[in-house]
C-alpha cells in the first residue's frame, strides 16, 4: 500500500498525465491553385474504375478545384509508388492492409467494390477445390486467392503459381489451368469467342472482403486533407453517376484511354459492376472499421500477420478521416493578408518551448505550431533572442501577435484574448533532499522561495502570498541554482518545466517536495488588436486529433513519481538486525508488487477477453465486468447459473453442441471455437471462444475459464454474402460450400445426406399476370414455410438458388422419412391457398414441385456436381408427372 504522503505525490503526477491528454480534429487546406493529384489503377483502363472516369468527364474534379491524372497499371508495386510520392492516390486490392500491418504509411479513402469480384476461370467444372493441386495457376498477389488455397488445405509447394501477365488469351490458349480474373470482366471476352468455361468463386466459400481500396500516402493525407475529401466526394458522385448512365461512361472510356476490350465487354462490365460497388443499404463508397478488423484477423488465420501486429491494429489509424475548420470569410480574409503570425515565446522553457543550439524552435508549444502551420497555411515567426520579461513588454506594445504557450492571468487578459487551455500541469515546489513534504502554500510564509519573474507561478505568489519572500530569478536553471546554494528554500514553478529542466541538469540531490497552487492552464493568446485571430486559433486547436496530441505529448515528458519523504531517515537508526529485517521487508514487497502486476495483467487480459469461470457442475462462478456488458446482464444474474444460459437456443441447428464441447474439456483438452450466444435482450451474439480446463490431481475437472472474442460484426458480414437478400435463405454461393462439406463429412452420410430441389410451379405465368411485385411477394411467402420445416427437422439447410428455385441439403431422414417430410412441405405449401389463375391446376393456387437425391453410403468418387444433376432430375421427373408432385431419384431415371 502506498503511504498516504506518497499516494498524494502519486496523485498529483498521474492527475497531470491524465489531464493533458484532451480535445479532438479537423483540418482545412486553403491552397488556392488546384494540387495535382496522379491516380494510378490496379489494371487496364475499364469499368472497374467508373466513378472516376466519370467525376473526370463530368468535370466534378474541376468543381472542386483538383487536376486528376488517371493511369493504368504499370507493373510496379502500387503502395511503393504511392507512398514515394510518384502518385499521389493509387487503387489495390485488400492485401494493402498487410502492407500497412508492416509498416507502409498509408491510409484508405474509401472502397469502389464492396466485395471482391475476384475468381479463377477454370477450362471445366472442378469437384473440389482439391482439384487445384499441382495445376498452374496464374495469379497476383490477392489475398482472395490466398484464402481460396487456404481453404483447400494447399500451400505454394502444392501448386504451380504462374506470375499474372493480364492478358486473358493464357488461358485460352490453355497455357494454364486456372486464371484468376474479374468475374465482370474476363467471361464477357472468352463469352464473345464462343469459348467454354468454369468460374471458381472465392465468395461461395467464404471468402468475402472489399474489392478496389482507394488509398493515399500519410504524408499526402496530413498535407492535403481538404483535397483529399474533394477526391472522395467526387469520386462517389461520379460513381453514382456511372451506374446511372453506364453507356455513355463506357464510350467516354473508349474516346479517351488505351483500351484492351471491346465496348461490348466493355457493357458487360458495367451490367455486372453495379452489384459489387451497391451492396444492401450501405452507400457507395462506405467503409466499415469492423470489416476491417474481420479482414485482419482472417489474414492472421492464414498467417499473413502475427498474433502481435493483429491486437495492435486500428482501422481507425488506418481509415483517412477529414478534419474541417469552418472558417468564416473575414477569417479566411485575414489569413491571406497575415501570411506570418509573429508568436510571444519563452526561448528557454523547455519541454513547452525553446531556441536550441541550432536556432531551431522547439517543444510541446512548437510542435502544437506547427500543426497549425499545416492546417491554416500560415506561418509563425519565433523570438530568438529576448527574455521573457521583454516578450511580455513587446507583447503589451503590440509589437507580437499572440502568446504561443501562456497561463491566462489577469494582467495578461488586459492586453491579449486568450483560447481555451490546449496544456495542464500542476505547480509545484521543488526542494532539497532535506526538505519535508510542503503539504500548504502556508508552510511556506516567511521563506525565501526563487521564481522566475513574469511566470504565472510569480504573479500567484505576489498576488496571494505576500508573506513569502520571493527571489527573483532570470530563468528555471536560476531557480534551480539558487536551491542548490542555499539562497531560496524551494523554487516554484510548472512540474513539466522542472523535470525536463533537472534531466538536463543531471542528479542534483533535490526532489518535488510538493503540489502548490493551482494548475498552470497553459493557452494561446491573440493581442486585443487582432482579436480575431484568437477564433481562428481556437478552431484550429480544436481541430488537432487527440491522436496527434498524444505523440506531441510523449515526445517531450517523460516524468518520474516523487516521494514525499526521504525513506532513508527511518535507516539510520535500525542496526544490522533492523537492515536485514527491512531487506526481507523488500523481497516480501517486490514478490507482491509482482504478484499484484500479474493480478493486473490477468484481470485487464479477462476484461478485455469477455472472460468467465465455470465450476465443475457448468454453473458460472465469476465473470468479468466486460462480459456483463456485453451480455447485458449483471453480475448477479449470471453468477451461480448454469453457462447454457448465455448460450443460443438454436445452437444445435447450426452445429455447435454444447454437451459434446463439455465432454470434451473434461478429458483436460483445450477447446477453442466459435459459438452462438443470446444476449439478454434477445440480440444473437457470436463468439469466438477458448476454453482452458483446470484439473485436480486426479484428472477431475475443478473449473473451466473461458475468454471470448466478439465476432459478431464479422458474422454479420459473413450472412450479408452467404443469404438471399429477398427471401432471408442462403444463397446459391453457400449453397455450394454447404453441399461440399456434406458431402466430404463421412460422419453426415453415415446418418444420411439428401439434396432437394424445388421450383414453384408457373411461376414465370405467374409474374407475368400478376406483375413482380406480386411473384416475389409469392418467394417470401414461400420462403417463410420452408423455413419452418426445416425448423422442424433435426438438420436442415435451406436455399434460393435461382428465381423461382429452392434447394434443401436435409441429414438423419432416411429414403421413406424424407418422402412422407416432403410430401407434407409439399401440402403445407398447397395450404397456403396462394392465388395463382395462370396455373393449369384445378384449384388455381400456388403449388411447388419437388425433387430429391439421397446420397448412397458408398460415393465412390460422386462429385457435388452429379449430386445436383441427380437431383436436378428427380425435380424434372416431378414436373412431368404433372407437377405438385414428389419425386425421388433412382439409378432407372
Amino acid at each position: 500500500m502506498i503511504p498516504t504522503g506518497n499516494r498524494l505525490a502519486f496523485f498529483v503526477v498521474t492527475l497531470f498525465w491524465l489531464l493533458s491528454l484532451t480535445f479532438p480534429f479537423r483540418a482545412i487546406a486553403t491552397e488556392d491553385s488546384p494540387v495535382p493529384i496522379k491516380v494510378l489503377f490496379n489494371w487496364h483502363h475499364q469499368f472497374e474504375y467508373a466513378g472516376f472516369y466519370a467525376a473526370q468527364k463530368k468535370g466534378f474534379y474541376n468543381d472542386a478545384g483538383l487536376d486528376v491524372q488517371l493511369n493504368a497499371w504499370n507493373g510496379d508495386s502500387i503502395i511503393d509508388q504511392v507512398v514515394s510520392g510518384d502518385y499521389q492516390i493509387g487503387v489495390d486490392g485488400s492485401l494493402i492492409l498487410k502492407d500497412y500491418i508492416n509498416g507502409k504509411p498509408i491510409k484508405i479513402l474509401f472502397p469502389s467494390l464492396q466485395y471482391s469480384p475476384i475468381v479463377f476461370l477454370a477450362h471445366k467444372p472442378i469437384d473440389s477445390l482439391h482439384d487445384l493441386a499441382g495445376k498452374k495457376l496464374m495469379f497476383a498477389h490477392n489475398y482472395e486467392i490466398y484464402a481460396l488455397l487456404n481453404k483447400a488445405g494447399l500451400t505454394a509447394d502444392d501448386i504451380q503459381q504462374l506470375p499474372h501477365s493480364a492478358n486473358v488469351q493464357d488461358f485460352i490458349d490453355k497455357k494454364v489451368d486456372f486464371y484468376s480474373a474479374f468475374s465482370t470482366n474476363e467471361p464477357a471476352q472468352l463469352n464473345e469467342k464462343n469459348l467454354t468455361y468454369s468460374l471458381i468463386d472465392p465468395k461461395s466459400f467464404g471468402i468475402n472482403s472489399y474489392g478496389d481500396f482507394t488509398f493515399t500516402s500519410q504524408d499526402f493525407a496530413s498535407k492535403h486533407p481538404d483535397q483529399l475529401e474533394a477526391f472522395k466526394r467526387a469520386t462517389i458522385r461520379g460513381w453514382h453517376y456511372a451506374l446511372e448512365n453506364p453507356m455513355e461512361i463506357v464510350d467516354y472510356v473508349l474516346q479517351s484511354y488505351p483500351v484492351k476490350k471491346s465496348r461490348k465487354a466493355l457493357l458487360y462490365e458495367a451490367n455486372r459492376t453495379g452489384e459489387f460497388v451497391l451492396n444492401g443499404k450501405a452507400p457507395i463508397g462506405h467503409l466499415s472499421s469492423e470489416r476491417l478488423k474481420a479482414l485482419v484477423y482472417d489474414m492472421h488465420s492464414l498467417g499473413m500477420v502475427n498474433e502481435t501486429q493483429l491486437k495492435q491494429f486500428d482501422p481507425d489509424k488506418l481509415i483517412f478521416k477529414p478534419y474541417h475548420i469552418h472558417l468564416t470569410e473575414e477569417e479566411r480574409t485575414y489569413l491571406k493578408e497575415n501570411p506570418v503570425i509573429r508568436i510571444a515565446n519563452d526561448i528557454d522553457w523547455a519541454p513547452f518551448e525553446f531556441i536550441d543550439s541550432q536556432g531551431n524552435y522547439q517543444g510541446l508549444a512548437a510542435d502544437y505550431l506547427r500543426q497549425l502551420e499545416k492546417l491554416l497555411n500560415i506561418r509563425f515567426e519565433p523570438v530568438q533572442n529576448l527574455s521573457w520579461n521583454q516578450v511580455i513588454e513587446k507583447m503589451q506594445n503590440g509589437e507580437l501577435d499572440m502568446f504561443s504557450c501562456a497561463v491566462a492571468t489577469d494582467a495578461r487578459k488586459r492586453y491579449a484574448k486568450f483560447t481555451s487551455p490546449y496544456l495542464s500541469f500542476p505547480m509545484v515546489a521543488l526542494g532539497k533532499e532535506s526538505l519535508d513534504y510542503i503539504q500548504g502554500i502556508d508552510q511556506l510564509n516567511g521563506q525565501t522561495i526563487a521564481v522566475v519573474k513574469g511566470y504565472a507561478s510569480f504573479d500567484y505568489l505576489q498576488q496571494h502570498n505576500p508573506q513569502i519572500k520571493i527571489l527573483e530569478v532570470q530563468d528555471i536553471e536560476a531557480g534551480i541554482r539558487a536551491v542548490q546554494e542555499g539562497q531560496a528554500l524551494a523554487y516554484f514553478g510548472n512540474l513539466a518545466a522542472i523535470s525536463h529542466k533537472l534531466k538536463q541538469l543531471g542528479d542534483l540531490n533535490l526532489k518535488i517536495a510538493g503540489q502548490i497552487g493551482p494548475r498552470f492552464e497553459l493557452a494561446m493568446g491573440a493581442n486585443l488588436e487582432n482579436a480575431i485571430l484568437r477564433d481562428i486559433l481556437q478552431k484550429a486547436l480544436d481541430a488537432i486529433p487527440e491522436s496527434e496530441k498524444n505523440r506531441i505529448y510523449n515526445d517531450w515528458l517523460q516524468l518520474r513519481i516523487v516521494q514525499e519523504y526521504d525513506y532513508s531517515k527511518l535507516v539510520l537508526p535500525f542496526s544490522v538486525i533492523g537492515g536485514i529485517f527491512l531487506f526481507t521487508l523488500i523481497l516480501l514487497g517486490v514478490q507482491k508488487r509482482y504478484q499484484n502486476k500479474l493480478q493486473s495483467y490477468l484481470g485487464t487480459i479477462n476484461e478485455l477477453n469477455y472472460a468467465s469461470i465455470t465450476d465443475a457442475n457448468q454453473r458460472m462462478i465469476w465473470v468479468s465486468d466486460s462480459l456483463c456488458t456485453l451480455t447485458g446482464y449483471s453480475r448477479k444474474e449470471l453468477i451461480n447459473k448454469p453457462h447454457k444460459i448465455l448460450m443460443h437456443q438454436n445452437s444445435h441447428e447450426l452445429g455447435i453442441d454444447p454437451d459434446k464441447i463439455w465432454e470434451y474439456l473434461k478429458t483436460g483438452r483445450t477447446w477453442s471455437g466459435e459459438l452462438i450466444a443470446q444476449k439478454k435482450n434477445g440480440e444473437d451474439l457470436w463468439v469466438h471462444a477458448t476454453a482452458v480446463p483446470e484439473m485436480s490431481t486426479l484428472g477431475r475437472l475443478r473449473q473451466v475459464r473461458t475468454t471470448r472474442r466478439d465476432i459478431t460484426a464479422q458474422k454479420r458480414l459473413e450472412e450479408m454474402t452467404i443469404r438471399d437478400e429477398l427471401t432471408g435463405l442462403y444463397n446459391r454461393r453457400h449453397f455450394n460450400k454447404v453441399l461440399y462439406e456434406k458431402r466430404h463429412s463421412q460422419a453426415d452420410i453415415a446418418r444420411g445426406v439428401s439434396l432437394v430441389m424445388m421450383d414453384i410451379d408457373k411461376f414465370k405465368n405467374l409474374n407475368d399476370r400478376y406483375g413482380h411485385y406480386y411473384g416475389d411477394k409469392v418467394l417470401q411467402q414461400l420462403a417463410e414455410r420452408i423455413k419452418e420445416y426445416c425448423h422442424q427437422l433435426e438438420s436442415a439447410f435451406a436455399f434460393r438458388i435461382g428465381g423461382e428455385e429452392f434447394a434443401l441439403i436435409i441429414t438423419g431422414l432416411s429414403a421413406q422419412e424424407l418422402r412422407d417430410s416432403l410430401e407434407a412441405l409439399r401440402l403445407s405449401i398447397e395450404g397456403l391457398n396462394i392465388e395463382n389463375q395462370s396455373t393449369e391446376s384445378e384449384q388455381q393456387i400456388v403449388t411447388a414441385s419437388i425433387g430429391a437425391y439421397p446420397l448412397p453410403h458408398d460415393l465412390d468418387g460422386l462429385s457435388e456436381h452429379t449430386i445436383y444433376k441427380r437431383a436436378d432430375k428427380a425435380l424434372y421427373q416431378a414436373k412431368k408427372a404433372g407437377r405438385n408432385q414428389v419425386a425421388i431419384w433412382s439409378p432407372q431415371d
